[in-house]
């Protein structure tokens, strides 16, 4: 028994070392390549591990370069607007009211598409690859399975290759290996953190903010406020265009974004103001460089302008308003390319690129549309074929003699029907329903009169219902319906007029709300500083005022110069109330003037931006500035307004810009303890 107890652990050290020796007979027919394969594939097995290699860097290059795209769709390849070409075309990922970026899916899809057409020129059926095996079916070598999964931190390839060999020694026939490779790349989070900084600019529009600071702090463009000098000032907007261009160029290269790879500045200007919070989300491995080249095109239009030629509105209306007297009241509409690189810390030579266009309307960011067109905008020759309700079109048939006949025909144009309702805000639905009440529509450029809103008929006799206008509307993408009436702010109502809903025969109910205007005489008081003593009087024969008053969110806007002189004349460019557009004025007296009453709308919560005046023999002595809410009772119960105006009695006037700078800012807050008083006067 003591025998066999030693003879077992011989036995089972025999069978270890034959087993051993079994794997190493094994290890050197095959050898490891993320699998094992024959010896005799190992060569042409690491080649085509390299072609997939090298195929696979030239497509995630393609792939960042081209914003996720290797493959352009043709709304985007074949419209020169829609890119920054730099050799490759850079996409712009929103256009047209629309997101385009790529989704993930769709980039692994071109990645296995670059791969599958790539691949096989590289692989050359292995004619450089010294092997002793035959390739039994190369005509499969073009099938290629591809498998392409963009994740994390890396992209994975797996390739499988249809193709048999057999070895020129033997019978034996072998499968071409599975080739896995796994590149270490930060494209899917470059690819996410450009899909975030396109959200926060399509819902905030901050690019087009920047570009609005820029505009508004320049010495040199012409924007808003007023001048008090005697020197022309004219600008052709080609010099405007060029030096904004350069503002754009010296100032964006300094945006920044939190949570991202970047380097402060050192100046607090672009630190504080120049950064982007783009809410949650890691992005510290990646740096964002914004690109602008002042070679790419950029538009721009500026209103008020005269054929190219922007221009301050000049007065010659009283003894104290002269044409030294200038006021600027410019709103610039700009359109030009952006182009974004995200850098890889890890890797410098891995670089994202996508681009936006910057879309600003009259000062507003404008990326859906969302800024109505004004009537000097409108193309009217074009609007007319627009708003046209029957087109002529030829419809072409084969008649029995085999002969293509024309036969012309009507179609409609117009197919959505709306049903609009015009409502006084402050009566509501239905008392406040409107008669009379001019409907139009605006599409882009077009312009189209719908008609007016009236009681519905049948066979000449009235329904007894309420005043609406039906009518049927051209298609349009972010349009606007307009209401119009006397005595009412004009209303605005964004909408989207699509073929699917008139092909379904849906009629869609619109309400437009109108606020009610209301006329208030007015009259100004003078708040003097004398040695810190207070005192109220009226304005004296030699002064007057200029009083700007808007409400932003309401669309309102007013001038009011006071007091016009009697049987003087008047001549100059003014800015109505409604229209917001120029038109030349030659006003005889103060009877005529247009700036003899006041409209306020009368509705809950107004708030007002006031910018007042004191001007004494053409020098600003004294003003107000501050934001003044009008209540709806205030409005309705009171029919007056007394302004108060701050001065500071001073024996001369500052000489310098900083002195002058502090004084206004001075009167500017004194003026906000002496709101406006609304009171009652009875009529006479």
């Amino acid at each position: 028994m003591k025998k066999k107890g030693v003879i077992t652990p011989f036995i089972i050290v025999g069978i270890v070392l034959l087993l051993m020796v079994g794997l190493l007979v094994l290890m050197r027919n095959y050898t490891y390549t993320g699998q094992f394969v024959p010896s005799s594939l190992v060569p042409a097995t690491s080649y085509a591990q390299e072609c997939v290699e090298q195929v696979t860097d030239d497509g995630l290059f393609f792939l960042r370069t081209q914003g996720g795209y290797i493959y352009l769709p043709d709304k985007i390849s074949k419209d020169p607007e829609a890119y920054i070409n730099l050799g490759l075309k850079v996409p712009y990922w929103f256009y047209n009211y629309q997101d385009r970026y790529p989704l993930i899916n769709d980039m692994e899809l071109d990645m296995e598409r670059y791969i599958n057409e790539n691949l096989v020129g590289c692989l050359n059926n292995f004619e450089s690859v010294e092997h002793d095996l035959n390739i039994m079916n190369p005509e499969n070598i073009s099938s290629l399975k591809v498998d392409v999964s963009i994740n994390k931190r890396d992209v994975t390839v797996n390739v499988n290759i249809p193709i048999k060999f057999k070895s020129a020694q033997g019978p034996k026939v072998y499968n071409f290996p599975k080739i896995s490779i796994t590149k270490d790349t930060e494209l899917r989070e470059m690819y996410e953190l450009a899909k975030q900084i396109m959200r926060i600019e399509n819902k905030d529009g901050f690019l087009e903010g920047y570009v609005f600071d820029m505009i508004a702090s320049s010495d040199y463009m012409p924007h808003e406020g007023l001048e008090i000098t005697c020197e022309p000032r004219i600008w052709e907007i080609i010099d405007l265009e060029k030096y904004l261009q350069s503002l754009i160029m010296h100032n964006i290269k300094f945006l920044t974004f939190e949570n991202t790879n970047y380097e402060e500045t050192g100046i607090d200007y672009y630190d504080k103001l120049y950064k982007v919070d783009l809410g949650i989300g890691d992005y510290s491995n990646i740096k964002v460089n914004t690109i602008y080249n002042p070679q790419w095109p950029l538009h721009m239009d500026v209103t008020p302008k005269d054929s190219g030629v922007v221009k301050p509105i000049e007065y010659a209306i009283s003894r104290f308003l002269f044409n030294c007297f200038k006021i600027y009241h410019h709103k610039y509409s700009v359109e030009f390319p952006i182009m974004f690189q995200l850098v890889a810390n890890d890797n410098p030579e891995e670089i994202f690129y996508f681009a936006t266009p910057v879309l600003m309307k009259r000062d507003e960011p404008n990326r859906f549309g969302e800024v109505p067109t004004w009537p000097e905008e409108v193309d009217r020759t074009r609007s007319e074929d627009y708003c046209r309700n029957d087109v002529e079109v030829s419809i072409y048939k084969v008649d029995m003699a085999g002969n293509i006949v024309v036969q012309p025909s009507i179609e409609k144009k117009r197919k959505a029907r709306l049903d609009v309702y015009a409502i006084d805000k402050t009566l509501g639905f239905p008392e406040g329903v409107l008669d009379d009440v001019d409907i139009k529509f605006h599409c882009v450029k077009f312009r189209c009169d719908m008609g007016k809103t009236s009681i519905p008929k049948i066979d000449g006799l009235y329904l007894g219902e309420e005043p609406m206008l039906s009518a049927l509307y051209p298609y349009c993408h972010n349009g606007y319906i307009i209401a119009e009436k006397e005595g009412y702010l004009t209303a605005r109502e964004k909408i989207t007029i699509n073929e699917e809903d008139a092909e379904a025969g849906l009629i869609t109910t619109v309400n437009m709300e109108l606020k009610p205007l209301k006329d208030f005489e007015y009259e100004f008081v003078v708040v003097e500083d004398h040695n810190n003593i207070i005192t109220e009087r009226p304005l004296k024969e030699e002064e007057g005022i200029l009083l700007m008053i808007n409400s932003p969110e309401n669309s309102y806007e007013e001038t009011i110069y006071y007091p016009l002189d009697e049987d003087e004349e008047l001549e100059g460019t003014i800015f109505t109330n409604d229209e917001e557009t120029q038109v030349e004025a030659e006003l005889e007296t103060e009877e005529d003037s247009p700036f003899k009453k006041l409209s306020l709308i009368v509705d809950d919560g107004i708030t007002y931006q006031l910018d007042i005046k004191l001007i004494d023999d053409e020098q600003v002595w004294g003003g107000a500035s501050y934001n003044w809410t009008l209540s709806y009772s205030q409005a309705v119960t009171n029919n007056k307004i007394i302004f108060y105006v701050a001065k500071k009695d001073m024996p001369t006037l500052p000489d310098s810009g900083e002195e002058w700078q502090k004084l206004y800012a001075e009167l500017q807050e004194k003026s906000q303890e002496h709101m406006p008083k609304m009171i009652y006067v009875r009529e006479s």
